[in-house]
């Protein structure tokens, strides 16, 4: 498997990079439309954003 065995999950945690990126515009739009602030879909783009990579994150090293 060579010096890095976590380096092949690496691929699975940036496909599901993508979907969530995806999802994250859709969330974005809506909220922004919904509320006409910018900061409200900000901040919750970046609380989602970083519960997946933390999530992702200890999936990969546990």
């Amino acid at each position: 498997m060579g010096r890095h065995p976590g380096a092949v999950l690496s691929g699975i945690v940036l496909v599901a990079m993508v979907a969530t990126l995806a999802v994250a515009a859709c969330i974005s739009r809506f909220l922004y439309k919904r509320t006409g602030n910018i900061w409200a879909a900000a901040f919750t783009n970046g609380l989602l954003m970083t519960i997946m990579t933390v999530a992702n994150t200890t999936v990969l090293y546990k």
